[in-house]
Order: C-alpha cells, then sequence, then structure tokens
C-alpha cells in the first residue's frame, strides 16, 4: 500500500519526522513546573508486590496465557490496558517527559489494583475473554462488591497479602525497558507459538488488511511512514520499524503475520539481551507446551512469580486440556518471497519447531 493507498486515511495528519522534543523547564510556566513537581511528589509508591506482563507476538496464545494467571493465588489481571502500549510510546517519542510518565503509569496501576479488588469496572459477559469470572466465582465478587468503598483499607489489604498484578498485551516488547524501569519487581511471561500457525492465524482473522488498517474505528495503534527515496506513504501497525514498512505494505496478508512474528521475536530477544533480563525477571512459555503439560506450565509460572494454584486454576486447565493442536496446515509458502522464509526459518529451527514443511511446501 503506497501513497494513494494511505494519504486519504491520514490526510491532514502529522507526518514522522524523528522525535519530538519535551518542553524544558525554561519552555514551562512557573505554575506547571510547580504542579508537575507537586503531582511527583504525591504520586504513592507501587501498591502491589509485583507487576507481571503477559506478551507475545499477535496470535500467540496470550489471551488463554492470560486467563490462566488471572487464576492464580493473590493475583489481579488487567486485560489489555491501552494506556499499558500508549504512555511508553509517547514517552519515547518525547511528547512526555519520561520520569513523569513512569510515574504516571505507577499510579495508574495502584488505581487498577485498588478497582479490581473492589469490584469496580467488571466484565460480566461469560463470553469475553476479560470476564471476571474466569477468575472468580459470583459469590466471590459479590464479596469485594459488600467490602465498603475503603481506598486505604483496601490498599493495606493489598499490601498485607502480596497482591500481584498482571497485564495481558501482546507486541509489547519495544517497551520492556519503560516497564522495568516503572515497576518495582517486574517480571515478564513472554508466550512463543510456531510463526507458521501464527502467520495464518492472523491472515484469517484479517488484522493486518488493508481495509482493516486504514479502519478508523479498528483499535490497532498504526503509523504513517514516508519513504523518502520513494516518496510513498505507508501506513503500517506501531510494531513494524520504519525500515521494514514498504515490504510490509506490498506484502500479502499471510506474510504480514509471519513478518510480524518474526520481528516481534528478534526485539523480543534482543531487549532481553541488552536489559539483562535473566531467570529472575524473565520467563519463557511455548504455546504448545501450554496446551500438551498445562499442569507443568502451571508450576514454572507459579515459581516463578511466587504464587500458588488458585481455586480456579484447575477449571482453567481442564479448559486448555479440551483445546487441541492443529494439525499440519496448508501454508500458502508459494506467495512467501525467499528472503522472509529464509528469516522465518532461522527463528523456527531456533524455538525448535520442525522447518521441513518449508521444504516440502516449496517444492510442491
Amino acid at each position: 500500500m503506497g501513497a494513494g493507498g494511505c494519504k486519504s486515511r491520514v490526510a491532514g495528519a502529522k507526518r514522522m519526522s524523528g522525535q519530538a522534543e519535551f518542553p524544558t523547564d525554561g519552555d514551562l510556566s512557573m505554575e506547571t513546573r510547580q504542579l508537575r513537581e507537586e503531582y511527583l511528589a504525591e504520586c504513592p509508591p507501587q501498591f502491589a508486590k509485583q507487576v507481571v506482563i503477559v506478551t507475545g507476538a499477535t496470535r500467540s496464545g496470550t489471551t488463554i496465557l492470560g486467563k490462566l494467571v488471572a487464576t492464580l493465588k493473590d493475583v489481579e489481571l488487567e486485560y489489555e490496558p491501552w494506556l499499558c502500549r500508549v504512555l511508553p510510546m509517547i514517552a519515547r517519542a518525547g511528547l512526555i517527559e519520561n520520569d513523569f510518565a513512569k510515574k504516571l503509569f505507577v499510579k495508574y496501576v495502584n488505581e487498577v489494583l485498588i478497582a479490581r479488588l473492589l469490584g469496580r469496572n467488571v466484565n460480566l459477559r461469560r463470553d469475553d475473554a476479560s470476564c471476571i469470572l474466569n477468575a472468580l466465582t459470583e459469590e466471590e465478587l459479590k464479596e469485594r462488591w459488600g467490602q465498603p468503598p475503603d481506598r486505604n483499607g483496601v490498599i493495606t489489604t493489598a499490601q498485607n497479602r502480596g497482591s500481584i498484578l498482571a497485564m495481558k498485551m501482546a507486541n509489547l516488547q519495544p517497551h520492556y525497558e519503560f516497564l522495568s524501569q516503572s515497576f518495582t519487581n517486574c517480571k515478564f511471561i513472554h508466550i512463543v507459538r510456531n510463526g507458521l500457525d501464527v502467520a495464518l492465524s492472523i491472515m484469517k482473522k484479517g488484522w493486518f488488511t488493508d481495509e482493516r488498517l486504514r479502519s478508523e474505528i479498528d483499535s490497532n495503534l498504526n503509523k504513517v511512514v514516508c519513504d523518502r527515496k520513494t516518496g510513498g506513504e505507508y501506513l503500517v501497525p506501531y510494531h513494524i520499524p520504519v525500515s521494514e514498512a514498504r515490504k510490509f505494505s506490498e506484502a500479502s496478508d499471510f506474510e504480514r503475520g509471519l513478518m510480524t512474528w518474526c520481528i516481534v521475536l528478534e526485539k523480543n530477544e534482543a531487549e532481553v539481551a541488552r536489559l539483562g533480563l535473566g531467570n529472575r525477571n524473565y520467563l519463557e512459555i511455548k504455546y504448545e507446551d501450554l496446551l500438551k503439560e498445562p499442569v507443568q506450565t502451571v508450576a514454572r509460572i507459579c515459581s516463578f512469580i511466587g504464587t500458588s494454584d488458585g481455586e480456579h486454576t484447575r477449571r482453567m486447565i481442564k479448559t486448555i486440556e479440551s483445546k487441541k493442536l492443529n494439525q499440519a496446515q496448508d501454508y500458502p509458502l508459494n506467495e512467501v518471497k525467499d528472503e522472509l522464509i529464509r528469516r522465518s526459518e532461522k527463528l523456527l529451527k531456533r524455538y525448535g519447531y520442525d522447518t521441513n514443511v518449508l521444504k516440502r511446501q516449496a517444492m510442491g
């Protein structure tokens, strides 16, 4: 999708032209500086014992993993909090001061935890992934509703029992540094799934089609990238690097899914290494292992975050056990460029996936 494909979608929008600059203290009025300092001074410390980030590439199993984590003892799950993605992005772009953004995020997370423990803003739609009844019974929820709305009491309870706040959001790898610096004892659980299955699922969902990217009601965060060499403009998801915007735009829907998988895993590896995330604060789960060995996977997660099974964990394990791994798929590899085949083959091998299908279907 070149310039003609996205100009009408972003007409009048500001183009990306380098990093924005946050106003210096000299640019701010005395009143603004004072208000900022007062706000930073009033920001309370983190209430949760730890914050756990559940992430992975789109369509890799982050939803089912998040629902499982939500059933563990003393864990509260916030499902896809939009601010978790947006705030690090605007701080990285220089549109808000980095330290201020981190303090703001801690304050937001504190409010989320208070709301969860009081049973506020809950989703009761049983067919929705974020339904509170996936982790609590109706009686337990009513017990929360029966508590007096005492913030201080809830905060004390959270601190005494060591509440853990988990946040589930796909494609957060570019924000590991911001997240780990924002929270005390921040941990990451990253789920990996066979990239060919990820790409096929994304294609079937139609999540990265031109129509979906141009949609005004779509919740994805997209960006406009200007190619100075060709003069073309490309509308791509936020996780696609500027250097790959043109390739992504010219790719088939299956290729876009496979590119996303490659980009997310490569970025994850780079950030884990750069930040020195070790066994204490980083855990990798394979989607296929979660489905085949859910009990063992739960044990690993509990050991990692320092908790135990909850009353509803067994029910969720049974739900997972009822899911079936996909059998051999007919992937549209004939439309995948050789460069992307080689790129994905390296990652598939690295994560222990069979790559013979690439050769068989290429020959066919």
